[in-house]
């Protein structure tokens, strides 16, 4: 992999971003790929979050995807202010928070 945002997982998956953005899944037990999602390339994402059942990772035009965490398809688009996500998305309790370049904090509560 040539990512350098970081990595995140669960205790059977590991997610990481490459530096053209594309979303890459390893079993956390071998390190076989287990996904590969194409469709977010050159969108400047940032390091990936497991959250719930998805996958979270924001971008240059301030959007934050969710992906499957079973199988890197897209569930979900949120919007943002339209800067840079900067930074890891954080969980705090329930809440996602973001934060974007032109400094807007954003929380959203997923289902």
């Amino acid at each position: 992999a040539q990512g350098h945002e970081g990595l995140d997982g669960d205790d059977k998956l590991v997610f990481g971003v490459e530096s053209d953005s594309k979303v890459l899944a390893w079993q956390r037990q071998g390190g076989q790929p287990a996904w590969t999602q194409d469709a977010l390339r050159f969108r400047g994402l940032s390091a990936p979050l497991v959250l719930g059942r998805s996958v979270v990772m924001g971008d240059d035009n301030g959007l934050v995807h969710f992906l499957s965490r079973q199988d890197g398809q897209a569930l979900q688009r949120l919007s943002t202010d339209g800067s840079a996500i900067t930074g890891k998305p954080v969980a705090a309790g329930q809440t996602l928070v973001v934060v974007t370049r032109a400094g807007g904090v954003f929380g959203f509560r997923p289902e």
